[in-house]
């Protein structure tokens, strides 16, 4: 924009403008009263020393930043919308203006004369300008984007790249030609996969990035020209960066099969640390079981054995036809049936393995009470049957023989049913009869008075960490519930590492 000078020292002719400038503002008189207005550049009202109005009701100030220019509409949006920031155009020394207006009151320093021109005083000199005859550039600029510098590697004019990976130091250089004012040439850019949103650089012609991540991006830009008409359209080039090796997903796999390795290598080393833990509590428990026998045989049988052979020779010194003799031939009948029992338990001490499996145990101990008491005795099983750990069947025997005791001797019952239910999840004992049921007060309390046979089993099922449910009515029946967790009740294979796995 043109401004004119006028190299000799005038005197400022005044000219009367409804308005008044201020450093907040200015203050604009419609209808009797002030209304103040403001523009969106704070600068442009700072130090006004004079106010002018051209045909076209635009405003013209003079200031300390120099000319600033308002059109008549911007004017008028302000006063219909309170709170509006006004648009304006400043003139400066990029316009020819090289000095500010001396700050003398209350003296105007814009006039405007009756040719339609308007004139400036400065510190300097006087300067003019025809609102009438103002030229304006509208041609729209085009980006040219001059050269990308990756790592200190330069290309230039690139329309498409593709760089290598690991890119610390992104620099794009860009600008547009202007043989106006290409100060006042304004830019903006986006990297398109990187940037959330377009990047204002004002006049800077130069766009840094720093450790670009791997993929594949398109820069643009877009620029103004001094009278603010943007590019028509953005200037685009495709950067493309490959990912390294710790970037590539092939890295991450990697990372993913390590993180899996050391998990399943903790979980290997607590695995057998917990083996040996219970084989170490299995062979002491086995090695206790093999004292006990042994302390039996060497001791006790061997004491009553020899107990049973003076017998046999007292026995002998007497008349045949004695009645002593026959008395005490019949306690020697007794005491042997009572010796194999007590081999045959040491047998079971030493055992490590059972011969029958649970069902048969169990199955035994109730037609044993059959032939005592005119009681039907039945017992199933579901599911498919599965070893169990030596420990957990021997303590379900023991719990199931109570149980199953305790229903043929106090219940009266006419039926008892016993089942099995092996599942995936746990070892379900269930015995259950018609009889009298249990008294109120015993479930309450736990155990019968002087009786130990309730608290005992919920002991070993406890031992075994499962759970035990006695539900009863009277006159209904007794049902008791048993559950073994899956993991304690059954006898796994046992995991076996291969070779190159034992650290020893």
């Amino acid at each position: 924009m043109a401004i004119h000078y006028i190299k000799h020292n005038l005197c400022l002719m005044l000219c009367t403008y409804y308005c008044l400038a201020s450093p907040k503002g200015i203050e604009v008189l419609e209808n009797s009263l002030f209304y103040r207005i403001s523009p969106a550049d704070g600068e442009a009202t700072k130090g006004i020393s004079g106010i002018a109005g051209d045909a076209n009701g635009d405003m013209w100030l003079n200031g300390l930043s120099g000319v600033v220019h308002i059109t008549a509409s911007e004017i008028q949006r302000a006063l219909a919308n309170h709170g509006y920031a006004m648009t304006v155009e400043r003139l400066d020394y990029l316009d020819g203006l090289l000095s500010a207006p001396e700050q003398i009151r209350p003296l105007p320093s814009v006039v405007k004369t009756t040719d339609g021109r308007i004139y400036f005083a400065t510190r300097s000199s006087i300067v003019w300008i025809d609102p009438r005859q103002i030229p304006r550039n509208t041609t729209r600029p085009r980006v040219d984007i001059q050269s990308v510098n990756a790592d200190g590697k330069t290309y230039d004019r690139p329309k498409e790249l593709h760089l290598k990976a690991n890119i610390d130091n992104l620099e794009i250089r860009y600008t547009t030609p202007s043989l106006l004012i290409p100060e006042r040439v304004h830019f903006r850019y986006f990297m398109e996969g990187l940037d959330k949103r377009w990047t204002d650089a004002g006049n800077r012609r130069m766009a840094l990035y720093s450790r670009v991540p791997p993929g594949t991006y398109v820069f643009k830009a877009i620029a103004a020209n001094d009278e603010g008409v943007w590019s028509e359209g953005a200037t685009m080039v495709s950067i493309d960066i490959p990912p390294s090796f710790i970037q590539s997903i092939w890295f991450e796999i990697l990372c993913a099969l390590l993180i899996l390795l050391f998990l399943s290598s903790a979980y290997v080393l607590r695995f057998r640390r917990l083996n040996a833990q219970i084989r170490a509590r299995l062979y002491e428990r086995v090695a206790e079981r093999e004292r006990i026998a042994r302390e039996l045989h060497d001791t006790f049988l061997q004491g009553i054995q020899g107990l049973l052979l003076r017998f046999h020779t007292a026995a002998r010194s007497m008349p045949p036809e004695s009645s002593g003799r026959k008395s005490i031939e019949e306690a020697l009948t007794q005491s042997n049936d009572i010796m194999l029992t007590g081999r045959r338990l040491v047998q079971d001490l030493r055992n490590t393995s059972r011969a029958v499996t649970l069902r048969e145990e169990l199955e035994a101990i109730g037609h044993g009470f059959q032939g005592l008491y005119a009681t039907e005795f039945s017992i199933g099983t579901h599911g498919k049957e599965l070893p169990l750990n030596l420990i957990v069947a021997d303590e379900l025997f023991k719990v199931g023989r109570e149980a199953i005791s305790n229903a043929f001797r106090h219940a009266q019952a006419s039926s008892i049913r016993v089942e099995l239910d092996y599942t995936d999840r746990d070892l379900r004992l269930l015995i259950q009869d018609n009889g009298q049921g249990i008294d109120e007060r015993v479930l309450v309390e736990g155990k019968k008075a002087d009786h130990w046979g309730l608290p005992g089993m919920r002991e070993r099922v406890a031992h075994l960490n499962g759970t035990i449910r006695f539900e009863s009515q009277q006159g209904t029946g007794t049902t008791v519930e048993v559950r073994i967790p899956a993991n304690r009740a059954y006898r796994r294979k046992q995991f076996r590492l291969p070779q190159w796995w034992h650290f020893e």
